[in-house]
């Protein structure tokens, strides 16, 4: 046992944790974890992404075999983000991805993947890094989402908080006895005008203007 990993689990002990953080697990594994000279496969594929400081956490899939795995992430600045799971599905904290975006605008985002297979060894992947903006996104996206599948009937015009991933709707086609809706647009970006065009057999083809509140 290193000196360092002694270390550690005294300082657990001596803080009367009930259980070990991530942190210690990984560093404990990462002794005899097998390195691999290539990143982890993973999608969405964060790799060399540009992510705004005020992006909703980047959760991911991790596709490689195991039946464990340990993922750190972390920058420059603040307490990294430890993550252990059976699943390969990782799912980030949102207030501590909040926290460690806000602290390192700018700074690189590093993923540091390991993963156990059947027989109890584990292998360490090259770490992956983005690179955390220090201009925040808009926080907002509309887009017209279809209920395709040999022909279309439910449609509407919805909006997702990017900082969330909630989603909600703007104007849905029930309003309008199924209408189509036809793409929407902005005047330069602006939330508060938007025009969208209508095409139903009981209404015709109105044009549908958001001025403002009115």
């Amino acid at each position: 046992m290193s000196q360092r990993l002694r270390l550690l689990i005294l300082l657990y002990l001596a803080l009367g944790s009930l259980s070990l953080s991530v942190w210690v697990v990984a560093q404990r594994e990462n002794e005899t974890a097998q390195a691999i000279a290539r990143p982890a496969k993973i999608h969405p594929d964060y790799c060399n992404a540009v992510l705004p400081p005020n992006i909703a956490p980047a959760n991911f899939q991790i596709d490689e075999k195991g039946v464990e795995y340990a993922v750190t992430i972390h920058s420059t600045h603040d307490s990294p983000i430890e993550i252990h799971s059976k699943e390969p599905g990782i799912i980030i904290s949102p207030q501590r991805w909040k926290k460690l975006l806000a602290a390192n605008r700018g700074e690189k985002l590093k993923f540091d993947i390991l993963v156990k297979d059947e027989n109890g060894n584990w292998t360490q992947f090259e770490t992956i890094e983005n690179t955390i903006a220090n201009e925040e996104i808009d926080p907002y996206l509309v887009y017209r989402k279809i209920n395709l599948c040999i022909q279309w009937r439910y449609m509407g015009i919805f909006q997702r908080n990017l900082e969330t991933y909630d989603e909600s709707a703007v104007l849905h086609n029930r309003s309008f006895s199924t209408a189509c809706f036809n793409c929407h647009t902005f005047m330069n970006n602006d939330p508060g005008h938007m025009v969208l065009q209508v095409r139903s057999g009981e209404f015709g083809t109105p044009m549908l203007l958001v001025d403002g509140d009115s």
